[in-house]
C-alpha cells in the first residue's frame, strides 16, 4: 500500500522533522505545504537529499488566513500534485502538529485492509455540535478583517431580517472604519449554498485512496461554483470536503465512508482550537481507536513525543488496537 502524506505546517520545523522520520517508509511520499507567509529555509534545511519528500513549489503555495478558503485551496493543489505524479494508494491529510500514535506496520495494515474506505468524520446540516446548527457558515458571509488570528466578522445579505440588528450594524461601521467596502457587493445578494448538493461538516483531517481523490477533482472541475462559493464561507475545511464526498458516496456507497483516524480533542465548543496535548494527557490519547492525534507543540512538551515513541516509558500506558 503507497501512502502519500499530505502535511500543512507553518511553524516548528523541528517538529515536522520528527513527524516524517517517525512515518518515513519505503511506501511513503510526502507532500509538504508550508504557508506562503513563512519563511520555508528552515523547513527545508532538515530534509535535503530526501527523495521521497516535497514540499510545494513557491508559485502554488497559499499565504493561510485562519478560518478562509486558503487552507482548502493549498490541500487541493497538493492533490492535483499528487494525481499529476500518478500515485496510488492512500491520501492522508496531516497538520505539521500531528504525530502517529500506532506504529508505522500497523497503520500499513490496516490501510491495506480497508483499502476502499474513506476515512472521514461527516454529520450533516444543521449540527447539534455547532452554534446555531452551522446555519450561518453556510448562510452569511465571512469578511476579514485583516490576516490577523480570528480578525474577521459574518454577514447576512440585506435580505436577512437579522442584518438590521444593532450589533450587525456596528460590524458594518467596524469595516467601513477601517476602509473595507468591498463587502457591499457581497451582502446585496442572498448566500445560497449549491442547490446539487447537501451541506455536512466535520473535523478536516482525512484519509482518502486515490480513486476518491480522482473523483474530487473530477467534480470540482465540472463545478467551479463551488470553490467560488466557499470563498465567503467561515471554516469552509470543515465542510468542503465532506460535502462532496457524501453526496458521492451516500446514496449506494455509504458503508464506504467511516470516521476519520485522526483524535482531536476540543476543549469546548465554543473553543475552534483544539486541545494542545502533554504527557497528562497520553493516557487519554494512546487508547484512542485511530492511527493520528492532534496536536503536539515541542515547545510545550517535547516528552509526550517521547513516550509514543517508546524512548521514555510511562507505566500506566497502555495502546489499543483499533477495529478494522
Amino acid at each position: 500500500m503507497d501512502i502519500n502524506y499530505i502535511i500543512l505546517a507553518h511553524r516548528l520545523p523541528e517538529q515536522l522533522h520528527r513527524l516524517i522520520n517517525k512515518l518515513d517508509a519505503a511506501n511513503c511520499s510526502f507532500y509538504i505545504h508550508i504557508n506562503k507567509a513563512i519563511d520555508i529555509a528552515p523547513f527545508k534545511e532538515y530534509f535535503l537529499n530526501r527523495y521521497n519528500i516535497y514540499f510545494i513549489s513557491d508559485d502554488k503555495r497559499e499565504s493561510i488566513s485562519w478560518g478562509d478558503l486558503t487552507l482548502v485551496k493549498a490541500t487541493i493543489k497538493i492533490l492535483e500534485q499528487i494525481v499529476l505524479d500518478n500515485r496510488n494508494g492512500y491520501c492522508v491529510l496531516l497538520s505539521g502538529q500531528d504525530y502517529p500514535i500506532k506504529s508505522n506496520d500497523f497503520i500499513n495494515d490496516y490501510l491495506n485492509k480497508n483499502a476502499s474506505i474513506n476515512f472521514i468524520s461527516t454529520f450533516p446540516f444543521p449540527a447539534e455540535c455547532w452554534p446555531e446548527g452551522g446555519m450561518p457558515r453556510l448562510q452569511n458571509y465571512k469578511i476579514n478583517r485583516s490576516c490577523a488570528y480570528k480578525d474577521y466578522v459574518m454577514l447576512p445579505s440585506i435580505y436577512d431580517c437579522t442584518f438590521y440588528n444593532p450589533r450587525i450594524l456596528m460590524k458594518i461601521f467596524s469595516l467601513i472604519i477601517i476602509g473595507k467596502y468591498e463587502f457591499i457587493y457581497k451582502i446585496i445578494k442572498r448566500r445560497t449554498y449549491p442547490s446539487y448538493l447537501k451541506p455536512y461538516g466535520g473535523d478536516f483531517w482525512w484519509a482518502l485512496p486515490i480513486r476518491t481523490i480522482r473523483k474530487i477533482l473530477s467534480f470540482l472541475y465540472k463545478n467551479k461554483d463551488y470553490i467560488k462559493y466557499h470563498e465567503d464561507s467561515l471554516l469552509p475545511d470543515e465542510t468542503f470536503f465532506h460535502s462532496i464526498i457524501m453526496n458521492l458516496f451516500e446514496t449506494n456507497e455509504i458503508s464506504k465512508i467511516k470516521p476519520s483516524l485522526t483524535f482531536v480533542k476540543w476543549a469546548s465548543h465554543k473553543d475552534s482550537s483544539p486541545v494542545t496535548f502533554t504527557v497528562k494527557n497520553l493516557n487519554e490519547v494512546v487508547r484512542e481507536n485511530k492511527l493520528f492525534a492532534r496536536k503536539f507543540d515541542m515547545n510545550v512538551d517535547e516528552s509526550v513525543l517521547d513516550v509514543i515513541d517508546g524512548t521514555k516509558p510511562i507505566k500506566y500506558i497502555k495502546i489499543n488496537p483499533i477495529p478494522s
